[in-house]
């Protein structure tokens, strides 16, 4: 633009290609872009777009298998399965691979039909219980299938590669007559120039020559006479006296000196071309489907692996605590024992607490710590520690406000949330803190002794942390 010649333009065009390629972009990304970056208010928004971008997304594949023509199948076991003019067509590898991929995100559409639910909840098979799985687990099998998901999500990618590979057949090896008009943006860099195109554009720089343009020679028609005799005389003069190596020279002009173009090329160097673009088209074509398996291979199934190790390579670090804490709760049976359970509670509550956040980028800031443990409770009761419900994270809070002592900076951090002394439930934490509901998970331990006394330890652990790592 600064160094065109004038009068020069800037177009920026927007067609249905550009619009299916940004909801292949949406469908790809936009529920992990949901997930680590945006808060829960944009839930519901966001899953009626995904809706709206499914919906199109399948009315296009749809179309596409509408529009091939009649013995598609039969003509991509010919010769020409692999001709430009057959490779433009959805073939049945993109069509198994985008379907399976457009059903697997079903689930994370269910919570807009589903009233009992809202669409931050972890649901059956959605990105939000998938990522809870791959990371708490607590089982080998809860953590294979959150991998699992995770793998069948790179399927995405699919429908956005064959939009791509469509528009380097149109621009590369497909007629100009029969391929779709492109947009030229980002032209020469991810499209690659026509031949006739790159021919003119090269012959243009060289010689400088801009008469052989239509635009011109009807803006030049007063001086066209002029140039037309000059040609006469010179076409005149060398046809008398040039052999036929010579003549071949002229070829591209009539004769009257005008020019008409290139010369047409013969059959055996269409049939070389033909076979060219055949050629260039299967590699494209089977190259692609290469690196789309070899992508889904490396990055979904190696993962997978992950689950041999013991416990399923999964953290099960709530799931031990809740376990402590409920071992310690059987070993104090009687009210007798509630000096050793009012200090085995406190020293679990303040291991279990805080968590430490990814260490800063500035090694002279301290590294600062979030809640983690929400709601915690301890039954039966039999211990003034446990407060009347058993729930120890209040009665914490409530003897330290009762001693009279200045609050440390930590408890005052932990004590706007646990001095709730309600019922736990993931939604009235989640509405309190201001979270996702289905980032919240709750550990149950529960044992029978042989006095039918039944002792049981249940707490509530914020991991939105381990969503957005995930």
């Amino acid at each position: 633009m600064l160094n065109g010649m004038k009068p020069y333009e800037c177009h920026v065009h927007i067609t249905m290609i550009n619009f299916l390629v940004i909801c292949s972009l949406i469908f790809m990304f936009g529920d992990m872009f949901l997930l680590a970056f945006l808060p829960h208010t944009f839930d519901f928004a966001a899953h009626v777009l995904f809706l709206v971008v499914w919906i199109v997304l399948v009315l296009e594949l749809a179309f596409e298998v509408f529009i091939r023509p009649t013995g598609y199948q039969a003509l991509t076991l010919s010769e020409k399965a692999y001709a430009p003019s057959t490779a433009r067509f959805l073939n049945s590898f993109h069509l198994f691979s985008e379907i399976l991929a457009l059903l697997l995100f079903l689930p994370e559409l269910w919570c807009l039909f589903d009233h009992t639910h809202n669409c931050s909840q972890a649901m059956a098979m959605n990105m939000l219980e998938s990522s809870l799985k791959i990371v708490l687990g607590p089982t080998r099998l809860d953590c294979f299938s959150g991998l699992s998901m995770f793998a069948f999500t790179r399927l995405r990618i699919f429908g956005l590669v064959r939009h791509w590979k469509r528009m380097w057949i149109n621009s590369s090896f497909t007629p100009s007559s029969i391929s779709h008009k492109d947009t030229k943006f980002f032209r020469g860099f991810l499209v690659p120039q026509r031949h006739e195109e790159a021919e003119e554009t090269l012959k243009e720089a060289t010689t400088g020559d801009h008469e052989g343009s239509a635009l011109l020679s009807q803006k030049n028609s007063n001086t066209s006479s002029k140039k037309k005799a000059k040609r006469d005389d010179v076409s005149t003069a060398t046809t008398e006296n040039m052999d036929d190596d010579d003549a071949n020279s002229l070829d591209g002009f009539d004769a009257t000196g005008s020019k008409t173009g290139p010369k047409p090329p013969s059959k055996e160097e269409d049939l070389r071309l033909k076979n060219a673009a055949t050629i260039g088209t299967a590699l494209l074509v089977i190259n692609s489907h290469r690196a789309m398996l070899l992508l889904v291979s490396i990055v979904g199934l190696l993962p997978i692996i992950n689950t041999i190790r013991i416990g399923g390579g999964s953290n099960n670090m709530t799931s031990n605590m809740v376990s402590l804490l409920q071992q310690n709760n059987v070993l104090a049976p009687n009210p007798s024992d509630c000096g050793y359970l009012e200090n085995a509670s406190l020293s679990w509550l303040r291991a279990t607490a805080l968590v430490q956040q990814d260490a800063p980028l500035n090694p002279n800031e301290s590294v600062q710590s979030v809640l983690h443990l929400l709601w915690a409770q301890l039954l039966p009761v039999r211990c003034e520690a446990q407060g009347t419900q058993g729930i120890i994270t209040s009665q914490y809070c409530v003897d330290i406000l009762a001693s009279g002592v200045a609050i440390s900076k930590q408890n005052s951090q932990v004590c706007n949330t646990w001095i709730y002394s309600g019922p736990g439930t993931p939604q009235t934490f989640a509405n309190k803190l201001n979270i996702r509901e289905g980032s919240i998970t709750t550990r149950l331990s529960s044992v029978t002794d042989l006095n039918n006394s039944e002792y049981s330890v249940q707490a509530m652990f914020d991991e939105s942390r381990t969503v957005t790592s995930v």
